[in-house]
């Protein structure tokens, strides 16, 4: 094609221009070409101008790709559809890519382009995604970054607007942090160069700046944000949108913005260059495992420019794990491997553990997997001041304190999967969002596990520890010292899980009991470490900043393990592990 295309008269009188540059050599007004831009065809297959009347207005859309599934890209304010052309190269093997250019912006024409509003833009997205995908109804992903990730998210929450939607990517646009940048946005585009001599000094700028860190993603974006000046002065060039003019409707793009997002029932992903960037209403969903995030630290503003092979893959490990254009029936379960069943192998190595485990001298060990002799009855009843209370010279949990902190685990474990099986949110889901396995679909197993879990806690009939002992002492013969034998989970796995009162052992519970310690010490320090956590979301939520008390959280930690780990309290009436059955 020609290496120029003519410039389009403005229509409607805004005095805004369509770019007159679109391809590698330049003319930069001086007689020579400048080198450095890139032509749209090495990224994308067609280019397509799509007339709409009822838009007023011819819209630019870059095409690429052969595949069931669509991604339709929207690009931020200020940029145009060449944006996402590293993106699209490395995903058109495998997707369709629509990329075009919003009113305003790139070679699209409208009857009136100062009308930026989100309102406007929406409904121009939604009638370019009918015309081109309308018909065929093509399962879409909407991907949007900054404006355009604004006008995707309110495009999916359209009821009409993209009817066959199966998910929605965002790039680097959060309402709470990009409506408190708003005050200082007149400043940050008066700071830019309001002109350039050339396309080549317009691309060392970009680079310089910071603006975009990818030279080849500059060289296809950049000429399709810029113009030539005026007739007076063509050898400048200067911004295809004057984004100084679209102030009134910034607030607009951005008002409400999380809400949505978090509403909206469809897979979401959202790529940010870092986490400060997250506000309290999408740190608190994010926790709740709402919508799938990734980081991009590496990157600037331009994430999907600066960090393209990143994003493309996240995108498509994104569009993989929500099977987007794949019928929606029953996951297939994988074939079993070629060779022997895996459990009589395993048989072997378990019992050598478990034999291992019952010569232990790890406390944790023991209360899992051994059973002392009977204790005496006192031990088993009430809750005296020995039993609760923490020896100071000792400073861990005593085993009734264990027994309780188990059961409480067990109890909160089965309220979180039936609070999930509410709400539809939770830690199974969340898990699908980081992993793409899909746990909900074996429904029956959850609810037994529920009911297990419930059950196991709540029933007051499961066997105490010289219950557990009683019921095969008549059975065993007595062991050095006239003393019962032990029982294991081997020898006896029926009384050792308790199964004829459906409900955990007391061994069964000290275990979990120290587990659970030892899993909420494990999520202080990754909340130390990574800055997200249950201290945070109880912050957000109650706006008491538990995760800032430095000192307090240590002293958490320092307790949780040293009672998870230590002996305990042997009091008189202390469970010990002379009486654990």
């Amino acid at each position: 094609m020609p290496s120029t295309i003519p410039d389009e008269e403005p229509v409607g009188g805004d005095g805004i221009e369509a770019p007159a540059v679109l391809v590698d050599e330049v003319d930069d007004g001086e007689g020579a070409s400048s080198a450095g831009a890139a032509p749209w065809d090495r990224y994308f297959d067609e280019l397509r101008d799509v007339r709409l009347e009822e838009r007023g207005g011819t819209f630019r859309v870059y095409l690429a790709g052969k595949g069931p599934a669509v991604l339709f890209c929207l690009h931020g304010g200020g940029y145009c559809g060449l944006t996402w052309a590293l993106v699209a190269a490395a995903l058109k093997s495998e997707f369709r890519i629509a990329a075009m250019d919003m009113r305003g912006h790139g070679e699209t024409t409208t009857e009136d382009n100062c009308d930026l509003s989100a309102a406007t833009l929406v409904q121009d997205a939604a009638a370019v995604w009918a015309a081109l995908y309308g018909e065929e109804r093509a399962p879409t992903v909407l991907v949007g970054h900054s404006m355009g990730g604004a006008v995707a998210v309110r495009l999916a929450a359209e009821p009409q607007g993209v009817p066959a939607l199966e998910g929605l990517a965002v790039i680097d646009v959060v309402e709470g942090t990009a409506r408190a940048a708003l005050p200082h946005m007149a400043a940050v585009l008066a700071a830019r160069p309001p002109a350039f001599p050339s396309l080549r000094a317009a691309l060392d700028w970009a680079k310089c700046s910071g603006t975009c860190r990818s030279t080849e993603a500059a060289a296809v974006s950049l000429p399709g944000m810029l113009r030539r000046a005026e007739a007076v002065d063509r050898a400048r060039w200067v911004w295809r949108t004057p984004l100084e003019r679209t102030q009134p409707f910034w607030d607009g793009w951005y008002a409400g913005l999380s809400a949505l997002f978090l509403g909206m029932r469809a897979p979401k992903l959202l790529l940010l260059a870092g986490t400060d960037r997250l506000d309290r209403e999408l740190t608190i969903g994010q926790m709740q495992g709402r919508f799938q995030l990734a980081l991009l630290p590496q990157a600037g503003h331009a994430v999907h420019e600066d960090e393209s092979q990143r994003t493309a893959e996240l995108l498509q490990n994104f569009t993989r794990r929500f099977r987007v254009g794949e019928p929606k029936g029953p996951i297939p379960l994988p074939a079993r491997a070629a060779g022997p069943p895996v459990l009589p192998q395993a048989v072997g190595p378990a019992a050598g553990l478990l034999a291992v485990a019952r010569r232990s001298g790890s406390l944790a060990v023991k209360a899992l997997f051994t059973r002392n002799k009977q204790a005496d009855s006192k031990r088993n009843t009430g809750y005296d001041k020995s039993a609760v209370e923490v020896d100071p010279a000792q400073p861990a949990f005593t085993r009734r304190r264990e027994v309780f902190v188990g059961r409480l685990a067990m109890f909160g474990f089965a309220s979180a999967l039936i609070g999930e099986i509410a709400t539809g949110r939770g830690a199974l889901g969340q898990l699908e969002l980081e992993t793409g396995l899909p746990p909900w679909g074996v429904d029956l197993l959850v609810l037994g596990i529920v009911a297990y879990s419930a059950i196991g806690a709540l029933n007051p009939k499961s066997p105490t520890f010289s219950e557990a002992n009683q019921r095969d002492v008549r059975k065993r013969p007595a062991g050095p010292n006239n003393k019962p034998n032990k029982i294991d989970a081997v020898s006896n796995p029926k009384g050792f899980f308790g199964i004829t009162r459906f409900g955990f052992s007391k061994a069964n519970e000290v275990f979990v009991g120290r587990t659970a310690q030892l899993g909420f010490l494990a999520s202080l320090i990754g909340e130390k470490v990574t800055g997200f956590g249950p201290l945070k979301q109880f912050g957000l939520e109650t706006g008491i900043p538990l995760g800032q008390a430095s000192i307090g959280l240590v002293i958490f930690i320092s307790f949780f393990l040293v009672a998870a780990v230590f002996e305990g309290n042997y009091g008189e009436d202390a469970i010990s592990d002379d009486s654990m059955y």
